[in-house]
């Protein structure tokens, strides 16, 4: 069990062909009790530190241009994500470094109701690159390889049918 406060602040502009989105969030996590990720461990431990692979903040921006006829359209944005942070049983301060991302893609609108959208996620592989880090009060810091890499380049197509 927990709590998340949090804003998320967006802002829509066209002009013309265009459409730019800028988006911001802020999360406050808290967990309150239940939460035991290992067999061994209390859950005491973890009461009071922030959800696990939940960002304090994300920013995302995406331009889009609108082909003659509106039917066809191309986007890109820049997904920005806070470094992941929790603690371990322990006490020590682990996390995944801040990471952003840049995604293609494409929209095919046949009618109102049917559209074809196909892009690529994290088009410069940064995610398996990641680096996990944990900090404690008998070190400056340690880095090593992350215990669950980020999914790194994606490919996508998406039928969607409205009704």
């Amino acid at each position: 069990a927990g709590n998340i406060h949090g804003v998320e602040l967006s802002n829509n502009m066209h002009w013309k062909k265009f459409d730019f989105v800028l988006s911001a969030t802020w999360q406050d996590s808290k967990i309150t009790k239940g939460y035991t990720p290992y067999r061994n461990m209390s859950n005491a431990a973890w009461e009071g530190q922030p959800f696990p692979w939940t960002p304090e903040w994300t920013f995302n921006a995406r331009l889009d241009y609108r082909f003659p006829g509106d039917k066809f359209s191309v986007f890109g944005e820049y997904n920005w994500t806070d470094d992941l942070s929790w603690y371990n049983g322990s006490g020590e301060r682990a996390y995944y470094e801040a990471m952003g991302l840049f995604n293609i893609g494409m929209k095919y609108s046949f009618d109102k109701q049917f559209k074809l959208i196909g892009g690529i996620n994290d088009i410069a592989n940064k995610g398996p690159k990641q680096k996990y880090m944990y900090e404690n009060l008998s070190s400056s810091g340690m880095i090593g390889n992350v215990a669950y890499p980020q999914q790194g380049r994606t490919y996508y197509m998406t039928i969607e049918y409205s009704f």
